[in-house]
């Protein structure tokens, strides 16, 4: 595993944008010691202010983040119920098709048995017919 090193003071994990972590990044550095030395009682407070200061930066920066990553989950979320709704209306289209296509269907296989069982009566039924007409024709 390749060591990193630690992360800089200013580092905004929570930021969405280059900008908002540069916007982070410029905002008055705070001076870091090791320990206490070198610190006096009084500037413990603005020290400890300073650090507040930029926790509040970095919440706010989650918060907003969070805030975007809600709302664009409630529109993922709509979205995806205008396509469940356009599924299900394919489904009864594509159901209706189906029930339609299997009563032609079935039209088809009577008008074919139909034709089978009474085919040569509508031979014969037409050739008399032409018969007559000739015989009206040439007499």
């Amino acid at each position: 595993m390749s060591n990193l090193g630690p992360l800089a003071p200013d580092h905004n994990p929570f930021a969405d944008d280059q900008d908002e972590a540069d916007a982070l990044s410029s905002s008055p550095k705070h001076a870091q010691s090791s320990g206490n030395t070198g610190i006096t009682d009084t500037e413990l407070p603005t020290l400890q202010q300073q650090h507040w200061d930029d926790q509040d930066q970095h919440l706010d920066a989650l918060s907003a983040s969070l805030q975007r990553q809600h709302e664009m989950s409630l529109q993922m979320n709509e979205e995806l119920d205008l396509h469940q709704e356009l599924l299900e209306e394919f489904d009864g289209d594509a159901d209706r098709t189906g029930l339609r296509l299997g009563g032609t269907a079935n039209q088809l296989d009577r008008l074919r048995n139909s034709i089978k069982d009474h085919g040569m009566v509508w031979i014969l039924g037409a050739l008399i017919v032409t018969l007559i007409l000739l015989i009206a024709f040439f007499k």
